[in-house]
């Protein structure tokens, strides 16, 4: 449905905008210019489990705003300008299987961030402005089957990184900044089976890292300055121009993120809102 006209970042109409519906499972604020968000906005929604934030234009998200909502199976913070994301975001989302938060500003993730996301079992992180990323930043998430770092300026990836990434299927790595794999990189073997980690600045690629190359069914290593003849049969490769052969250029102190994608797509102020079956699995 649609809202009634009225001041979108209104902590008032924001409030009474979804005031006396707390049954619902499912709402969609996407697509709009918000750029404040009420931290008891969706207090009173116990039974939400999905929750589509999109294309908005928040460069925050307040202590508690999920905290209410532990039924909550899907998240999307995509395409905003979240520059941060402070301790206990997440806390009380054991439920959740699925958080994008890919086209945004952040430049840093704090190890503890995903805590007490047992159950998730897709991310985006893509298209950010990470360059580094701790090994414990992925310590809760033993669940994560499909991950995506692609789109940063990551230059390398520390030993004990994939360690708690136990049922791991999908890593997207492709347009960062790695300049080489180290040998002993997945400690535990993975179940990956399909890999990207083209156009990097990668020379190399050591095969005995990969415990399972047979169960592979799709890897990619295009644009590195990779010897392709020595790549896994069957691996994408290309070798890139030899620009990529001199190393990543300097990284800008500063970036913009994505901020430019939270624009309002109409005067009116769209609101949908779909109840649906508590049961259904999203």
């Amino acid at each position: 449905m649609y809202a009634p006209e009225g001041d979108v970042n209104s902590k008032t109409y924001l409030l009474n905008l979804l005031a006396g519906i707390s049954s619902l499972s499912y709402i969609g604020l996407e697509h709009n210019s918000l750029t404040t968000l009420p931290s008891e906005l969706f207090g009173s929604h116990k039974q939400l489990k999905k929750l589509a934030l999109n294309n908005n234009g928040f460069t925050s998200i307040p202590s508690g705003l999920f905290s209410s909502n532990t039924l909550l199976v899907s998240l999307d913070l995509q395409s905003n300008n979240i520059d941060y994301i402070p301790y206990g975001t997440f806390n009380r989302l054991a439920n959740l299987t699925y958080l994008s938060l890919g086209e945004n500003s952040l430049s840093y993730l704090s190890p503890d961030v995903f805590i007490g996301l047992s159950s998730l079992s897709s991310l985006s992180l893509s298209a950010n402005s990470l360059t580094y990323i701790s090994e414990e930043v992925f310590q809760e998430l033993s669940s994560l089957s499909f991950l995506s770092l692609s789109n940063n300026n990551i230059t390398t990836l520390t030993q004990g990184f994939f360690i708690s990434l136990v049922n791991l299927e999908s890593l997207y790595f492709n347009n960062n900044s790695l300049i080489s794999i180290r040998q002993n990189l997945f400690d535990v073997p993975l179940p990956l089976r399909v890999l990207d980690l083209s156009y990097n600045y990668l020379k190399s690629v050591p095969l005995e890292t990969f415990a399972t190359p047979n169960k592979m069914e799709y890897w990619d290593f295009d644009g590195n300055c990779i010897d392709c003849s020595k790549v896994p049969a069957g691996a994408y490769c290309e070798q890139d121009s030899q620009t990529r052969c001199t190393g990543p250029e300097p990284y800008p102190s500063s970036g913009s993120g994505s901020g430019n994608l939270g624009v309002k797509l109409s005067p009116m102020f769209l609101l949908v809102i779909a109840a649906v079956m508590l049961h259904t699995v999203f």
